[in-house]
C-alpha cells in the first residue's frame, strides 16, 4: 500500500486518534511478556533484505534484527513464528504470537482489533539517476527531465500530476521496476521513479545508478499488535521512537537495504 504524504499523515492521524481512546486502565500483556521472558514474532521469511531464510534455516534481514532489538529493549528473547503474509494479522487475532514485525504497513480497516506502531520504514517511491549525474538532486529538479517508470504503479500516478504541473516532462512507461532502472543507466531516460527496495536492489546487483533526495511517496512499515495488549502495544511504539532518535533505524537501513545486507 503506498501512500502519498497527505494519505498517509490523515492514515496515521485517524489510527494514533482511534488509540488514544482505548480503555487508560492498565492490562497485563506487557507483564505477561516479560514474566514468559519472550516475545513471539510473526514474520513471513519471504521478503528479503527485511525477512528472509539463509541455506542453514537462520532467519536474516531488516526486521529480524528489528525484533531482537525490540525484544532486547523489553528485557525479553525473541522466538519467531513463520507464517504467510496473507494470514498474518489472523495469526496475531488468535494468540499464535505477540506482534507482526514483517513488513507490513497500517490498514484502517484492521484498526478496531489492531495497533499500529509508528512507522519504523518508509518503503515509498525514490528519484533514481546515473551514477556521474549531478543536474537532478531531487524531484524539484525534473521540470523537463525523462523520467522511466513502471506502468501501473504508484510511481506511474505520480507522474500523471507531475505532468500537468510540468508539461516538459517526458514519461517512458516500461513493465518493470529493472527495465525502467536500466534506462537510466543505459542513458535513455534522465531518471527512474521506482520504491526504495528496488531501487536500492539494482544499485547494489547491477549499479551505475544512484538513488537522490527524499522519498516522494510514503509506504510506511509498522510493528503491528493485538489493540487489547495496550501497555505491550505503547512500550513497543516508545521503543520504535528509541531506535529513530538514536539512529539505530538508520544503521539497520543502510546494513540491509542500501548494503544489500553486508
Amino acid at each position: 500500500m503506498l501512500l502519498g504524504c497527505g494519505s498517509l499523515l490523515l492514515v496515521l492521524a485517524t489510527l494514533w486518534a482511534t488509540r488514544s481512546q482505548d480503555n487508560l486502565a492498565p492490562d497485563r500483556s506487557l507483564a505477561r511478556i516479560r514474566e514468559s521472558g519472550v516475545l513471539l514474532v510473526g514474520i513471513d521469511p519471504t521478503y528479503p533484505p527485511f525477512e528472509s531464510t539463509t541455506d542453514s534455516g537462520d532467519l536474516v534481514g531488516y526486521d529480524v534484527d528489528l525484533a531482537r532489538e525490540v525484544a532486547h529493549r523489553l528485557g525479553v528473547t525473541v522466538s519467531f513464528v513463520a507464517v504467510d503474509v496473507g494470514g498474518i494479522h489472523d495469526g496475531l487475532l488468535a494468540h499464535k504470537y505477540d506482534a507482526i514485525i514483517s513488513s507490513v504497513p497500517p490498514y484502517p480497516e484492521l484498526s478496531k482489533e489492531i495497533s499500529f506502531s509508528r512507522p519504523y520504514y518508509n518503503a515509498g517511491q525514490v528519484l533514481v539517476v546515473r551514477s556521474d549525474a549531478n543536474s537532478i538532486e531531487g524531484i524539484q529538479d525534473i521540470p523537463s527531465a525523462s523520467i522511466a517508470i513502471e506502468v501501473g504503479s504508484t510511481a506511474d500516478l505520480e507522474m500523471r500530476s507531475l505532468v500537468e504541473k510540468f508539461p516538459n516532462l517526458t514519461v517512458r512507461r516500461l513493465s518493470s521496476p529493472d527495465l525502467a532502472l536500466e534506462e537510466v543507466r543505459a542513458g535513455r531516460a534522465d531518471a527512474a521513479v521506482v520504491d526504495t527496495i528496488s531501487a536500492y536492489e539494482f544499485v547494489g546487483r547491477v549499479g551505475g545508478v544512484k538513488v537522490v533526495g527524499s522519498p516522494i511517496t510514503v509506504e510506511p512499515y509498522v510493528v503491528s499488535t493485538r489493540r487489547v495488549d495496550i501497555g505491550l502495544s505503547r512500550e513497543i511504539d516508545r521503543i520504535i521512537g528509541e531506535l529513530q532518535d538514536d539512529g539505530t533505524l538508520g544503521r539497520l537501513q543502510k546494513q540491509w537495504v542500501e548494503g544489500s545486507g553486508k
